[in-house]
């Protein structure tokens, strides 16, 4: 087995249990400065940093995907984190589904012909079909789409590098809290 890093024993702060995606600014200062009183050593800034309150909920038929703080959630993301590192001594870890991207995302003109497909029909797939019910999956052609990126095809995995420079460059997390990728189907039928 590989060394188990010191980080591993390290206390992380998530708000995500009590405040789901309804987070902002002022939750993250205020709950930054009571984990780092508690002796946490770092802060997930989980779900709801990316995408206005309710997103998650549509899936496939949301913005999931966009990576782009709302402005009466955050004026600056990337100082709240500075602001939480400097006073608090917390490291940020930033939570990203990155192979979620919804149909009204920003981000879905580049994705759209990587996504998973998976057959109508359930009983006509060789293994895991996701999560293939409204609105994770969402009727394309004689298949359903899923909010997944297949994983398999080379713009998927230029997408997802391109994804993490992105973030790194804006938002410096020491970590990655990398989410949902349970609900990927395990084959698809994409033309892709």
């Amino acid at each position: 087995p590989f060394p188990i890093s010191y980080r591993a024993y390290e206390p992380l702060y998530d708000a995500w249990y009590w405040a789901g995606d309804r987070v902002n600014e002022r939750v993250y200062t205020q709950t930054a400065e009571l984990a780092a009183q508690a002796g946490f050593g770092s802060y997930l800034a989980d779900a709801g940093w990316d995408a206005a309150t309710g997103e998650y909920e549509k899936w496939l038929k949301g913005s999931t995907g966009d990576y782009a703080p709302p402005a009466d959630k955050f004026r600056d993301l990337p100082g709240t984190f500075d602001e939480i590192r400097k006073t608090d001594k917390l490291g940020i870890h930033l939570w990203l589904q990155p192979f979620a991207v919804g149909r009204t995302s920003r981000r879905y003109a580049e994705t759209r012909n990587t996504h998973i497909h998976i057959p109508k029909d359930s009983n006509l797939g060789p293994g895991w079909m996701g999560l293939a019910y409204s609105p994770f999956a969402l009727p394309l052609g004689s298949n359903l789409e899923t909010v997944n990126l297949c994983p398999s095809t080379t713009s998927t995995q230029t997408y997802l590098k391109n994804l993490f420079n992105e973030m790194a460059e804006k938002y410096k997390p020491e970590g990655y809290w990398i989410d949902f990728m349970d609900g990927l189907a395990t084959y698809c039928v994409a033309p892709h």
